[in-house]
């Protein structure tokens, strides 16, 4: 793989640098390969959005992030439906992403060698597209690798975001009990390949790959090379109904509950029936307000992985 540009870009919330000098080193160990890499932060989130964008305008052939969940959808939405492969050095909270797709997880040396060897696969991407604004205006596309959600867990997204106490896992238990005791459902309707499904939804989950938040496999069964996307509806689940599922959601076997509806599309149209504020999350990242459409897209992301189970062709070109 000699001759190789490769940019790697760093969690800009690394904290106290220990991350960006890791990164140096493994910035080395790929360069073993021929390659020439060069280590980016961004002071803030945009400007990690604005570097990865760059990178990809000036023709590097793999981008690689080093973080979680929220690195990869920078990252994502940079290469996707370009020649820019993505690589995934992931030591995030979550990295559900790296889990869904077999890459390595809080292993940066094995991640990294993985990306010096250079074996690139075709991944499918859910594509989000917003009603145009005023006066016909076409507003920006979104793209998700793992699963975009609607409802009950991008309330308790938007309710982690705010949180300045506590981390991680915990973090994510702490607003997910909040959520609970305010147990609200919102009127929508979806169009499932233009099938017509309404009422009121505690959640809808859109999912490119099963998992999201640190392990929950909302959108079990979920395969990024199918083509397809795996909407999972809760309707009249109880309190009690979540905190009895809540295990069950590690291990995917909760889809056969009363209250859940499963679909196999290739697009689905979101939209809010209620008069309520309802921002979904896309790989844990808000993305814009409903009604909104989302697509699967076959092949659309270069992904640097080494997983054998994918049943991927390699990709070429």
């Amino acid at each position: 793989m000699t001759g190789r540009r490769v940019a790697l870009l760093v969690n800009p919330h690394a904290g106290d640098g220990k991350l960006v000098r890791h990164a140096h080193s493994l910035a080395e160990r790929i360069a073993r390969s021929g390659a020439t890499v060069e280590v980016l932060r961004g002071a803030r989130p945009a400007d990690t959005a604005r570097l990865a964008y760059e990178q990809v305008a000036h023709g590097v052939d793999s981008l690689v992030v080093m973080g979680g969940d929220g690195m990869v959808h920078a990252g994502v939405n940079a290469v996707a439906g370009t020649a820019t492969a993505l690589g995934v050095i992931a030591c995030g909270t979550g990295n559900d992403f790296a889990r869904a797709v077999g890459l390595p997880v809080h292993d940066p040396v094995a991640a990294a060698d993985l990306i010096a060897a250079g074996q690139v696969t075709r991944l499918d991407l859910a594509r989000i597209e917003h009603d145009p604004g005023p006066g016909g205006r076409a507003r920006p596309q979104r793209w998700v690798a793992s699963v975009l959600a609607v409802g009950f867990d991008s309330r308790v997204a938007d309710r982690a975001r705010r949180m300045r106490v506590l981390s991680g896992h915990v973090r994510y238990l702490a607003c997910v009990a909040g959520e609970l005791r305010v147990f609200r459902r919102t009127p929508m309707r979806l169009l499932l390949d233009g099938r017509e499904v309404s009422g009121d939804r505690l959640l809808v989950a859109v999912g490119n790959t099963a998992g999201y938040g640190g392990g929950l496999q909302m959108c079990a069964g979920a395969n990024p090379t199918d083509g397809l996307l795996r909407v999972v509806e809760v309707a009249d689940a109880t309190r009690l109904d979540l905190i009895r599922m809540f295990g069950r959601l590690y291990r995917g076997t909760h889809l056969g509950h009363r209250s859940i509806t499963v679909h196999d599309v290739r697009e689905v149209r979101l939209e809010n029936l209620s008069g309520e504020r309802l921002v979904p999350v896309g790989d844990g990242e808000p993305v814009g307000e409903l009604p909104m459409t989302v697509r699967a897209v076959p092949g659309a992301l270069r992904l640097h992985t080494g997983a054998s189970d994918l049943h991927a062709a390699p990709a070429t070109g």
